[in-house]
């Protein structure tokens, strides 16, 4: 795939401190690595773009099943009195129709359990599990920085662990990455500053995803050579 000239991208529509690395093939805008949500074909498409085509989708599964099953409807009750024999075929089309149903109930499930499974995160079915990881793992870490400032602003120290913060959470569930389990750290930069870190930063297929106060939380990706 060829790739183009990251400079002439500028920074991402979305998020504006970062540079851009890819086009969307769809909306024609400029994004970075972390609003991937598809390549195929050699064809790239931002999460914005993913998830509207995703709903376009869901909404044309849903009017054809509605669609078949009116002229099934409407068959069952041209049928003359003495094609009974015609039963048999009618039996077979309500089965096919009961399966149809069933698999878009399906579709819309995953769907619905795939999308924002998370008052934590938006996730498509096209994204990968990894990619959502690192996703929800970096909106954990960040909503930790914003406790951490909070917390600075309330009694002018800095918190020492997350205990510290505990109290405060509306979920203790933020307080741990998401793939792992294990509990976030809390470490030095190399500023001195307090520095929020995830624990497992292997099992998301990264270097590091780490986050300081008051700031967005920021994913290092393994070189190519070291992947």
């Amino acid at each position: 795939m060829a790739v183009a000239d990251k400079g002439s991208l500028g920074n991402c529509t979305i998020h504006a401190g970062s540079k851009a690395s890819f086009r969307c093939s769809q909306c024609k805008r400029s994004y970075c690595p972390d609003c991937i949500g598809r390549e195929e074909a050699g064809q790239m498409i931002c999460t914005q773009c993913m998830i509207a085509i995703n709903h376009q989708e869901k909404e044309e599964l849903k009017k054809a099943v509605e669609f078949d099953l009116k002229e099934k409807r409407a068959a069952e009750k041209n049928i003359p009195a003495q094609k009974v024999k015609s039963g048999k075929g009618l039996f077979y089309g309500f089965i096919a129709v009961a399966v149809l149903g069933i698999g878009f109930n399906l579709y819309v499930l995953y769907q619905d359990r795939t999308q924002a499974s998370a008052a934590d995160v938006a996730k498509t079915p096209a994204m990968s599990s990894q990619l959502a990881g690192i996703r929800l793992c970096r909106h954990r870490l960040t909503a930790l920085s914003e406790a951490v400032v909070a917390y600075q602003n309330e009694l002018e120290a800095m918190p020492e662990n997350l205990d510290d913060l505990k109290p405060r959470l509306d979920s203790q569930d933020i307080t741990r990455d998401p793939v792992s389990g294990l509990e976030y750290r809390f470490a030095k930069d190399a500023g001195g500053g307090l520095v929020l870190q995830c624990p497992s930063p292997s099992a998301h297929g990264v270097e590091s995803i780490e986050v300081q106060p008051g700031k967005a939380a920021v994913v290092k990706y393994l070189e190519l050579g070291n992947r």
